[in-house]
């Protein structure tokens, strides 16, 4: 099914959205010219109207950036959420039960995902012409949205190639493009219901129940912190935290206390969630590497034998119920602070998926360290690479760089292999020290 035009109406002409692009998390989204480097004023009320808490694309696409092309920049106004708004539920997920061929849309939307009405309706149908010329020369229509009470002030002409929806709540629109309330949008706002947000903190609330604290607890401040956790921002939340700790209020400081706790419990839940073996590859013309396997979790550090230079891999198996973003290496730091890297891997496992790692060497100095690192969110978030990687750059902040992680909900395992008590190439492997080597001899 061919996607529509998407027209955004403005009194100075119809603008067409060109191209959505999904950006990596953590970055601002931005909408620029069609094919250009430029970023229109727009773009910082367009941030805000796409990433969450403050805006709605986020929650209901569960994608928090965006680079947004447009035909022509648009004026300050709110008269665009909705046009965009479509677009990005369209791009995600096309429309099913018509074949549209134009989307021209006009109106504001609310916090609640309700359409506000807008005005100047009647100059900006008439700014639009060009576009209706386009439409009937080529025998289509042009489906219009826009909220009930500003249907009246569409002008009786071009009737012909018109098609009006008129809409008063997001869920109206999911009706429209896929003839059914039933798809993410109609989730989420079930989801949003304050009934199963507050089943969302039942962690949390209980601890603070415990506490003695249940009739003095700051519920906003409470569903603000869970948003934040559940987006992965995890830089606002530890300043909203570390704000909330130093405040004059008890009550905040005693929240922020227990839901740090609960962040903690779910950093070592996340940690242990991701079952890794490591895997010396036997090769037969080398006796040097016979073949070796040492599960993590059996042991507080990795073999010996990883000294060898043999070809290695990694296998890892998500054992929890929910999909876990992994960041894993393999490196190796020398007495000089220079640091190797020999395995690298960015991957999301879902439960119960097993991943099995491209083979690497290891080729280390007797004075070099080797240690394993892996980071483990069940958040949809980028952030914690910036960790990941100054981990990576010098092993040695691990107490740092772990506290942080663990204040945010994300799980850590760090491993430093055992350096044998002398070291030669010549010599042979020594003995896994985890589960028996598996020999082909």
């Amino acid at each position: 099914m061919k996607r529509p035009r998407y027209w955004i109406a403005t009194t100075e002409g119809s603008v067409e959205i060109t191209a959505i692009s999904e950006e990596a998390p953590g970055l601002p989204s931005v909408l620029c010219l069609t094919n250009s480097f430029q970023a229109l004023p727009l773009s910082k009320a367009y941030h805000e109207f796409v990433r969450a808490p403050t805006g709605i694309i986020e929650k209901l696409t569960g994608k928090g950036a965006f680079r947004t092309d447009i035909s022509a920049p648009i004026a300050q106004g709110q008269s665009w959420h909705l046009g965009m708004c479509i677009a990005h539920l369209s791009w995600a997920s096309p429309p099913q039960n018509h074949s549209f061929d134009h989307i021209w849309a006009t109106g504001a939307i609310n916090p609640a995902l309700e359409i506000v009405p807008v005005r100047h309706i009647a100059e900006k149908w008439a700014q639009s012409g060009e576009l209706v010329t386009q439409a009937r020369l080529a025998g289509e229509k042009i489906d219009v949205f826009l909220h009930p009470e500003n249907e009246k002030e569409l002008p009786e002409t071009d009737r012909d190639v018109v098609r009006i929806h008129p809409v008063t709540h997001i869920r109206d629109i999911e009706k429209i493009l896929h003839g059914s309330a039933s798809g993410r949008i109609s989730k989420w706002l079930s989801l949003s219901k304050p009934v199963l947000k507050k089943r969302s903190l039942a962690v949390l609330a209980s601890l603070l129940i415990l506490a003695g604290l249940s009739a003095f607890l700051p519920l906003g401040r409470l569903a603000a912190w869970t948003d934040l956790d559940k987006q992965g921002r995890f830089k606002e939340l530890g300043i909203d935290l570390t704000e909330a700790r130093f405040s004059d209020s008890l009550f905040d400081v005693n929240a922020a206390y227990f839901f740090s706790r609960y962040l903690q419990q779910r950093a070592q839940q996340n940690s242990r969630a991701i079952a890794i073996e490591i895997v010396q590859n036997p090769e037969q013309d080398n006796a040097k590497c016979p073949g070796g396997r040492a599960v993590l979790s059996d042991q507080t550090s990795l073999p010996e034998w990883l000294y060898t230079a043999c070809t290695y891999r990694l296998k890892l198996k998500n054992t929890a119920s929910d999909p876990m973003n992994i960041w894993i290496s393999v490196i190796s730091q020398s007495a000089d602070q220079q640091v190797n890297r020999h395995a690298w891997q960015i991957l999301t496992l879902l439960a119960d998926e097993e991943f099995d790692s491209p083979p690497f060497s290891i080729t280390s100095k007797s004075d070099e360290r080797i240690h394993l690192v892996a980071m483990i969110t069940d958040r949809p978030n980028a952030e914690p690479y910036r960790w990941f990687n100054t981990l990576n750059q010098n092993p040695n902040h691990k107490q740092k760089i772990s506290e942080r992680l663990f204040s945010a909900g994300v799980g850590l395992q760090f491993f430093t292999a055992i350096q044998p008590d002398s070291f030669s190439p010549a010599d042979s492997p020594l003995p896994a020290t985890g589960r028996a080597q598996n020999n082909p001899s």
